[in-house]
């Protein structure tokens, strides 16, 4: 179900992808966002199983260069849920959800989760 900006988006999503990694390499924490991006597109296109890939890619980079309550990991994180949720996947986007409101705890306390 591709359609119109999507289609664009797409394109444009995976032309920066290809330049920041040549650019920077896969390892880099903006080529970890570009990715986390382009899984979420990839959930909204239906093509679940590719977003999984590219959003556990994004999240692992994320996690080694910050650690898991990172605040740039939260993103990826809710996408990772989102994505989970869309595949009837329950219990692992509760976990991956939980971990979200973790990291809010503690940065801010729990007030915020």
């Amino acid at each position: 179900m591709k359609t119109g900006y999507l289609d664009l988006a797409e394109t444009l999503f995976n032309s920066a992808l290809e330049g920041r990694e040549k650019a920077m390499g896969p390892d880099d924490r903006y080529t970890a966002e570009i990715v986390n991006h382009l899984g979420a597109l990839h959930t909204r296109l239906g093509n679940l199983d590719k977003a999984e890939e590219l959003l556990l890619r994004a999240l692992k980079y994320l996690d080694k260069a910050y650690g898991e309550f990172y605040m740039a990991t939260q993103p990826t994180g809710n996408n990772l849920g989102i994505l989970y949720m869309a595949q009837g996947q329950l219990e692992k986007a509760e976990k991956i959800i939980k971990r979200t409101t973790g990291y809010l705890e503690n940065g801010f306390g729990p007030a915020h989760a």
